[in-house]
């Protein structure tokens, strides 16, 4: 059942930038966490889960992600970009259900538009190196240690397929 879960919550929140601006989109991403949490409301099976599985595969870090992802949306639909620059750089712990790419641009360009331009550079410097890493199809380049010591990156990763940008 989690295989499943995942696959559906991954393949939705992975649409890139073209696909996430459809007007539906932000309806499908609230369906979404509607139905995740209904399903971890209504039964035992995400306290079983989080025994069975580690914390990156479990069912709760897709409801988060779903969850924060929902709320990142509406804050920027909303105009309260402070708040959907903390939701976007949350989102980066939830990297591999979020394409990790993704998540970089999102905070970065919420830090940028915020006027934190130290914050933006860093990770917009982290955007372009994931960027380069997919177009090689290797992590093997990236340097962690600007990440590695205070925060919840997780590395190594998997890199998504295709950039958020393309397509």
């Amino acid at each position: 059942n989690i295989a499943m879960y995942r696959k559906l919550v991954v393949a939705i929140l992975s649409k890139n930038h073209t696909g996430s601006m459809n007007c539906n989109y932000q309806t499908l991403i609230s369906d979404l966490r509607n139905i995740l949490y209904h399903i971890a409301d209504s039964s035992t099976f995400t306290q079983q889960d989080s025994f069975e599985y580690p914390n990156t595969e479990g069912f709760e870090p897709l409801l988060m992600a779903t969850h924060y992802y929902n709320l990142y949306l509406t804050a920027m639909q909303h105009n309260l970009k402070d708040i959907a620059l903390k939701i976007a750089l949350t989102l980066i712990r939830y990297s591999g259900i979020i394409p990790i790419d993704k998540a970089f641009y999102l905070a970065g360009t919420a830090a940028r538009d915020q006027g934190h331009h130290n914050l933006a550079f860093m990770i917009l410097n982290r955007y372009i190196d994931l960027t380069e890493a997919i177009d090689e199809g290797t992590i093997k380049n990236i340097d962690n240690s600007d990440f590695a010591d205070a925060t919840n990156v997780p590395f190594p990763f998997d890199l998504p397929g295709t950039q958020y940008l393309q397509g």
